[in-house]
């Protein structure tokens, strides 16, 4: 009998060992993966920026014909695109 209860006290404690493990490695790989999910967002929206900019084209400021609200957009691309 208490060879039996050792062995269920020691099967239990490894159960629960390996299910904190695996927690663990789970709440790691949710991080991982936002992470990688939060680059990708910001690189896509920079270059969605870039391809903005490239289809406006260089505006030189005070650009006839562009009101100040396409100028500021164009600062605002610029910043998100990183470009100077």
């Amino acid at each position: 009998m208490e060879i039996a209860t050792l062995i269920i006290s020691v099967f239990t404690l490894l159960t629960t060992i390996a299910g904190i493990v695996v927690s663990v490695i789970l709440y790691k790989k949710q991080k991982k993966d936002a992470a990688l999910a939060e680059k990708k967002r910001k690189e896509e929206e920079r270059q969605n920026a870039k391809d903005e900019l490239d289809a406006i084209g260089v505006i030189p400021f005070g650009a006839p014909g562009f009101s100040r609200m396409d100028l500021a957009k164009v600062a605002y691309l610029k910043v998100k695109a990183r470009r100077r």
